[in-house]
């Protein structure tokens, strides 16, 4: 289990990381900036426990940012029945060996916090959805422009079987065709004005790209979407059964 500890000085924080058998320590300011970049640093780790002591508004600012991202930390008010450090054993160190080694267990997260999140999944969700209907509906104007039917209309929850009706127009492509929509997609997706170079490759490959282009490029687009929203889902249903087990402890 990947485990933090953390210390408070006057201006700083000192955060120790165990994880795969490994040790790493870091600093980090007791400014906004600071949390924000010990958050990304502890979700690049996969730090599942972060426990710390009280140092007044540092250390409630921390649990509050810590709670709001749905990460589970320990707010160690009384220590007298942990074990003591070892000789010369940093604050940050010995938590965080305490954590690992399953001596401290995890405050349980309010559930303002959980339906907070809930509330911003499920604006994700829709929008998710509403991404999902415009691909689906341009996939319809895909046929139609041809004069050509459809079985049925192509849904969220038809499109597994949607898609075997699609497999003799979209098969796959070759590694000419793959790196030609790749070099598309990254052109679509670049930040800032396309040089003329740049946009004349975009125009050109757009006009090149036929029946078979645009139903693949449709069909993986939405493929994407549909593993989204069955995460999204997946997620908004667990943090649920967390908002509910926090209720059931009287938070």
């Amino acid at each position: 289990m990947n485990c933090c500890g953390i210390s408070f000085h006057k201006k700083q924080m000192t955060a120790c990381l165990f994880f795969e058998g490994e040790k790493a320590v870091k600093t980090f300011l007791l400014k906004k900036r600071g949390y924000e970049m010990l958050m990304d640093w502890i979700r690049e780790n996969e730090c599942e426990m972060t426990a710390f002591r009280p140092f007044g508004d540092a250390s409630a600012h921390l649990k509050e940012v810590m709670n709001e991202n749905l990460m589970k930390s320990a707010l160690v008010i009384d220590d007298s029945s942990l074990p003591g450090p070892i000789e010369k054993e940093p604050e940050e160190e010995w938590l965080s060996r305490l954590c690992m080694e399953g001596k401290i267990t995890a405050d349980i997260i309010p559930p303002r916090f959980w339906a907070a999140s809930i509330r911003q999944k499920q604006g994700n969700l829709d929008m998710y959805r509403e991404f999902l209907r415009n691909d689906l509906g341009d996939m319809v104007h895909l046929f139609k422009e041809r004069n050509m039917e459809l079985p049925f209309t192509p849904t969220e929850e038809n499109w597994e079987e949607f898609k075997e009706f699609l497999k003799p127009y979209a098969e796959d492509l070759n590694p000419a065709e793959e790196a030609a929509h790749a070099r598309y997609f990254e052109l679509e997706g670049k930040k800032g004005p396309l040089t003329s170079e740049e946009q004349s490759e975009f125009l050109k490959s757009a006009a090149h790209f036929g029946f078979k282009d645009l139903l693949v490029m449709k069909r993986n687009m939405i493929n994407i979407h549909m593993r989204v929203l069955k995460a999204t889902e997946k997620q908004i249903e667990c943090w649920k059964k967390e908002m509910e087990r926090a209720r059931a402890a009287g938070l």
